[in-house]
């Protein structure tokens, strides 16, 4: 560079109002005097010696560039990074300041030499730091949207209004528009498009926006529309503030005047509000209750009888005197109705306007309740019934004077205590936990139950427990009716011992023609075995005996004497007492009837036909069932031979439905004369005579059937015989019990 460039080129930097230096390498060479007026020094050489770099003076800070950049020096940064803008924070003195700073290479030598211009920017940042503390203090988020290019700005604080940091919210209008309320954002962009046309100066909206927690902030957002010359909107300017605090306690106010008044209107009583006297408020059910369309300026002597009217009175003024609230019952004959009046004062002040609120309930239907428990109480203390009432947990509440005569305790000894008080042993528990399977889950128990008195004799009842339940439809209690059945119990006792009595009976009476049975099945094996000891004797006596047919000799012995054996078990099975219920194959059980009967059938040409599901079990007393089915084939057995019938023949069917077995015999004997059909189930008939038949045999099978195994039996004539029905439940578990 000659001189005179050199020369030019410094009076251009002096006469510029900027700071600039030219540097080569990072080292300052040359400053103009905006530089040196700045930091008041005469010469170049004079500000190297005090300070090492201009950067000395920079103060870091954000989107401030500081001394130390990251990878190089501050000048490298800027020069390496030319399209971003660099902004630096100096301190003078007591002074801060702040420029815009660039560089630029010189490339006219060799020497890496740069330009660098400080634009000073102090008096536009400050500016920019009132308006963002003005903006930061009033809580408020700027917005500014360039319509002509589609630029936007949101302020830090505008996001944050929506829980965003600066940088989580990109500065485009779909971060605003996708964010709006639903039911909001037809409103909002007609708001906005109406004041770009100039329909109104400023506009002025109020909606929700998602926060970025998912919740709704509700913003109110104030701005306007600037246009250039020919009156197009250019540009749009506004704040947002967010306003749910205050939405959200308007909206609480508008929903409890709207709830206040629903309750008023929907409160199942009669509301009143009361002036010196007059009435200045009322609720719909206050005009319908009074049959009026409205009581509004109305008093009570308007509305009610005068002895009424004049008690209401009295009593409104006892509640101004002595302030707070009051109740009074009111009976009104004339219209049949009892009520309930709440009165209390809402303002006395100076006693200028005495202001009261009045409850008016209507209670003529409990209170009608009322006098039908007194009756209902009543009954229950006089009855012959015993009554007993429980909580939830079975906290005796209530018991009347029959319950306390059974069981020998007083009333203050039964009332705090539970019903087990009186619990007998022989009830197990699995008893009283259907028992409460059942009244806690809103059903009615039956049963009988054995208790102990107070002096420790025993006592039955057959109770009925009915739940109680609240108003909700919850169980709260339960209620039990008792009848002291002792007696009816041990004569039911006798009754059955006497079945029990009239059952052996017939077995006994079955013993001979049992035995009659044994002797014939026995002649076969005992003339076998007659022969078989004969043979050997003849043997003997020839001395032709040979050990080989001696052997064979003996087994057909042993095996004719096991038939013996099996017959007494068979029969000695039949007359085995069992009392204890069993899971067995109904297949089973006639098995073990054919061991008994089943030769007699055969011997005289009876065909057995079985429609049997083998795989059908029930739980039952199987040998008392075994003595039914032997009862009724018997029966048919003998009317086949009676009748002396072609083709005897008897069927047994099984079948089954959910709960129970339906068993059918049916014969081909011709049938039950007509006449006595509906006596054959009797004790002691018979139709064989006295000399065959004892008559207990049909009584005996319907006793076990309908008392023991908790079934059903029925006969009846059916096409060429007679047909006998049973039916019996698959698990007698299942049946209720005496407990």
């Amino acid at each position: 560079m000659t001189r005179n460039e050199e020369k030019y080129l410094k009076s251009i930097f002096d006469i510029t109002p900027h700071i600039m230096i030219t540097t080569v390498q990072e080292e300052i060479d040359y400053a103009n005097k905006a530089m040196l007026k700045f930091f008041e020094c005469k010469t170049l050489k004079e500000f190297k010696k005090n300070n090492s770099c201009i950067c000395d003076f920079f103060i870091s800070g954000d989107s401030y560039l500081s001394n130390d950049v990251v990878d190089g020096s501050w000048l490298e940064y800027i020069l390496q990074n030319p399209k971003k803008l660099h902004k630096i924070h100096m301190k003078k003195g007591q002074k801060e300041y702040y420029f815009i700073i660039k560089a630029q290479h010189l490339e006219f030598d060799n020497l890496n030499r740069s330009v660098v211009t400080f634009n000073d920017i102090t008096e536009i940042e400050y500016l920019r730091m009132r308006l963002d503390i003005a903006v930061n203090g009033a809580n408020d988020g700027l917005w500014d949207w360039n319509i002509e290019t589609g630029e936007i700005y949101f302020s830090p604080q505008w996001k944050k209004q929506l829980g965003y940091k600066d940088n989580e919210l990109e500065n485009t209008i779909k971060s605003w528009t996708r964010r709006i309320h639903p039911q909001d954002k037809d409103k909002v962009m007609k708001d906005y498009t109406s004041n770009m046309s100039g329909k109104n100066k400023h506009f002025e909206n109020i909606y929700r926006l998602k926060h970025k927690d998912g919740s709704w902030v509700w913003i109110l957002d104030r701005g306007q529309s600037i246009f250039n010359k020919d009156s197009k909107a250019i540009r749009m300017v506004g704040f947002h503030t967010n306003i749910t605090q205050q939405k959200e306690l308007e909206i609480e106010l508008k929903n409890s005047q709207k709830q206040f008044l629903q309750f008023m209107e929907h409160i199942p009583a009669n509301i009143l509000i009361k002036e010196d006297d007059v009435i200045i408020y009322a609720n719909s059910s206050a005009n319908k209750f009074f049959n009026q369309k409205s009581i509004v300026g109305k008093t009570a002597t308007d509305l009610l009888p005068a002895e009424i009217s004049k008690e209401i009175n009295s009593f409104e003024k006892k509640a101004f005197l002595d302030g707070g609230s009051q109740s009074i019952v009111l009976l009104n004959n004339k219209e049949k109705k009892v009520c309930r009046n709440l009165s209390f004062v809402i303002n006395n002040k100076n006693n200028t306007k005495k202001t009261l609120g009045v409850v008016v309930i209507d209670i003529t239907k409990e209170y009608n309740a009322n006098k039908e428990i007194s009756k209902l109480l009543s009954a229950f203390e006089r009855s012959d019934i015993s009554v007993l009432m429980t909580d939830l947990d079975a906290v005796i509440e209530y018991v009347n004077p029959k319950w306390c005569e059974v069981t020998g305790y007083s009333k203050e000894e039964l009332i705090g205590q539970n019903p087990r008080i009186v619990k007998s042993k022989s009830n197990t528990d699995s008893v009283y936990k259907v028992m409460w399977d059942r009244i806690s889950h809103g059903k009615v128990w039956n049963g009988e139950i054995k208790n102990i008195a107070k002096d420790g004799s025993e006592f039955w009842e057959e109770s009925t427990i009915v739940p109680s339940f609240n108003i909700d439809g919850k169980v709260d209690g339960y209620i039990s009716f008792k009848s002291e059945i002792s007696e009816k119990i041990y004569l039911q006792q006798e009754l059955r011992d006497k079945d029990e009595i009239m059952i052996a009976q017939s077995r006994h009476a079955a013993m001979g023609e049992m035995i009659s049975m044994i002797a014939h099945q026995w002649r076969q094996p005992i003339s076998a075995i007659a022969m078989d000891a004969s043979n050997i004797v003849v043997d003997i006596e020839l001395d032709m005996i040979e050990t080989e047919e001696l052997l064979n000799i003996s087994k057909d012995i042993i095996n004719q004497v096991a038939e013996l054996s099996k017959t007494i078990d068979d029969f000695r099975d039949f007359f085995k007492p069992n009392k204890e219920m069993e899971d067995v194959l109904f297949k089973q059980v006639v098995d073990d009837v054919l061991n008994v009967i089943g030769k007699s059938l055969e011997n005289n040409d009876i065909k057995l036909i079985l429609n049997i599901d083998e795989k059908i079990k029930i739980r039952t007393f199987s040998r008392e069932l075994m003595q039914v089915l032997i009862n009724i084939i018997k029966n048919s057995k003998e009317a086949l031979i009676d009748k002396n019938v072609a083709n005897k023949r008897i069927c047994i069917d099984l079948t089954k439905d959910k709960n129970n077995i339906i068993i059918k015999i049916k014969d081909n004997a011709g049938g039950i004369d007509s006449k006595v059909i509906d006596k054959i189930f009797d004790p002691y008939f018979t139709t064989k005579g006295e000399k065959t038949g004892t008559g207990l045999g049909l009584y005996i099978s319907k006793t076990i059937i309908e008392k023991h195994l908790k079934g059903f039996i029925n006969v009846s004539n059916q096409d060429d015989g007679v047909l006998f029905e049973v039916k019996l439940p698959l698990n007698l578990n299942n049946q209720s019990k005496r407990i």
